[in-house]
């Protein structure tokens, strides 16, 4: 029977870029690969795709079958397709062998978990915000695919393992006869590959260092010190093992006016002896931006705290906010002119209290007097 066009077989047009080849041959060899597909022509369409693209994957076999069709092969005198190692083609891009094929499946790895830490201004982790963090990883390399080996050179057979990963030993041992014992392949350290064209790009390693900007969004409510995780942000997995996570702390920067405590916003205001002596209304700053007022009664002492429901720092991942806690601070003047320490002294007089050494809290006879 004459074989399909190539560029047929993967579904790609006579113009598609390697990359196109690439994605192309990833999708139909997973779709026809025999240990996960058990359909009777499985087997045959996978080896069809390995062989269409160990031809137009490799840009010298592709202009020559461009050039000439199937008969380039012939006319070269070398074979086109190695169809003995489809395994190791298949393990290059997904790090599993085929079932029968005698390679060795390697072991998926989740990808290594990465950690930085995050400024924030107070008001950003009081309500949210959405942040970009540049990070510096090691990617799958580009240019191979995470395969280590240069394109269109996928990685071989370990000629001492035969792709199997390990070796086997036999040793005779005097009263126990025949002992066999298996190792790691010391030539492909397990791999059951061999890499005879490194990567001009990552030079075998398979990997290459990368910055990344992760976009995120930062929950209302976040404390100083408390961690985020972002799942699947890390680096990326081994062998088709999922990627890392990354985690993210958090350093919240103080705020000229406010402080909290878990949930509750702090403040502390000022205010006069005379204001807190007679009462008044003060502004209040507010942590959007804006102010409401507080009523002062009079003969505030100095230390009393006014609560403000739900005006304080979002609940994290629920609803509802704190509390706004205003401490109040009687500003006592250290200033003071003739005129006005005799006024003091008139008041001190007038309330009972001893000008040197008093015996009664001052703004105690104060609340006394005027209530």
């Amino acid at each position: 029977m004459a074989k399909r066009d190539y560029y047929e077989v993967l579904g790609v047009s006579r113009t598609a870029s390697g990359n196109e080849i690439k994605r192309a041959f990833r999708k139909m060899a997973q779709q026809f690969h025999p240990d996960r597909n058990k359909e009777a022509d499985a087997e045959s369409r996978f080896k069809e795709v390995a062989e269409a693209y160990q031809v137009l994957g490799d840009d010298q076999k592709r202009q020559m079958y461009d050039r000439y069709g199937h008969d380039a092969e012939r006319m070269t005198g070398s074979p086109f397709v190695d169809m003995g190692d489809v395994g190791s083609l298949f393990e290059q891009f997904f790090g599993m062998g085929m079932g029968g094929s005698g390679g060795r499946t390697r072991r998926a790895r989740a990808g290594n978990d990465l950690k930085a830490t995050v400024s924030l201004s107070f008001g950003e982790a009081a309500f949210g915000a959405t942040k970009d963090l540049d990070i510096d990883i090691l990617d799958l390399c580009d240019r191979c695919d995470g395969s280590g080996a240069e394109p269109g050179h996928p990685p071989e057979s370990c000629s001492h393992c035969h792709g199997h990963g390990s070796v086997r030993t036999r040793q005779e041992v005097p009263l126990f006869g025949s002992v066999v014992s298996e190792q790691t392949c010391p030539v492909c350290g397990g791999t059951g590959q061999q890499i005879t064209h490194r990567c001009r790009q990552c030079y075998g390693d398979k990997r290459t260092p990368v910055s990344r900007t992760v976009n995120f969004s930062v929950p209302a409510g976040v404390s100083d010190g408390q961690r985020l995780r972002l799942s699947g942000r890390g680096e990326p997995g081994f062998n088709g093992g999922p990627p890392g996570d990354l985690y993210v702390e958090f350093d919240i920067r103080p705020h000229p006016t406010f402080t909290r405590e878990g949930t509750d916003l702090l403040l502390d205001v000022p205010v006069t002896v005379p204001q807190a002596t007679l009462g008044t209304v003060i502004s209040i700053p507010m942590l959007e931006g804006d102010e409401e007022p507080l009523e002062i009664p009079p003969g505030t002492q100095p230390g009393t705290v006014f609560r403000k429901r739900s005006k304080g720092i979002p609940r994290l991942q629920s609803h509802g906010r704190g509390d706004m806690l205003i401490t109040v601070q009687v500003a006592i003047p250290t200033r003071l002119d003739e005129r006005q320490k005799e006024l003091f002294r008139e008041l001190a007089d007038a309330i009972g209290e001893e000008a040197h050494g008093e015996k009664r809290g001052f703004f105690s006879r104060i609340q006394e007097l005027l209530s």
